[in-house]
C-alpha cells in the first residue's frame, strides 16, 4: 500500500496495523508517544482440550510486547481468555462422561495455570460464560 494511502487511512480510522503492530494516530501532534494507550489482545482459546505450544507462543509474546510497552513509558492495557463454548467442548465433555460446565471450569484452570507458570500478567480476562461478557454480547446483538 502506498504510504500516502496508509496514511489516509489512519487518519480516517486513527488506528493502523502494521507487521503485527497497532499504531495509534492522534490528531493532536503534541502528545508524546510515551503517554499513548496501547491496547493489546491475543485470540481466545478454545476450551476443548488443554493449552499446548501454540498457546503458550502467543502469549508469552504477547506479553513481551506488553512489557516492552510498559517499559518505554506507554500505559497498556493486555486482554486474553478463553472461549468456553462450541460443539468441540460439548462433544469432549460428553466423552469424558463430564457436565460441559464442569469440563470448561477444568481446562480454563489449567490455562491460568500454565499463564501463571510462565510469569504472563495480563490486565484483563475474558471467558465467554462470564456474566459480562454475556451482558456485552446481548448489547451488541439487540442494538
Amino acid at each position: 500500500m502506498a504510504k500516502r494511502h496508509l496514511r489516509e487511512l489512519v487518519l480516517k480510522n486513527h488506528t493502523a496495523c502494521i507487521g503485527g503492530e497497532a499504531l495509534i494516530w492522534s490528531s493532536d501532534a503534541l502528545i508524546p508517544a510515551h503517554l499513548r494507550m496501547f491496547y493489546l489482545t491475543t485470540a481466545i482459546d478454545y476450551t476443548n482440550g488443554s493449552p499446548h505450544i501454540g498457546h503458550a507462543y502467543e502469549k508469552v509474546l504477547a506479553d513481551v510486547l506488553a512489557r516492552y510497552r510498559r517499559l518505554v513509558g506507554n500505559e497498556v492495557y493486555f486482554l486474553t481468555g478463553v472461549d468456553q463454548h462450541g460443539q468441540k467442548v460439548q462433544q469432549t465433555s460428553a466423552s469424558e462422561g463430564i457436565d460441559p460446565e464442569e469440563f470448561v471450569k477444568k481446562t480454563t484452570a489449567r490455562f491460568l495455570s500454565l499463564w501463571e507458570k510462565l510469569g504472563v500478567r495480563y490486565d484483563g480476562w475474558a471467558e465467554t460464560t462470564d456474566s459480562r461478557h454475556k451482558a456485552c454480547v446481548s448489547a451488541i446483538l439487540s442494538s
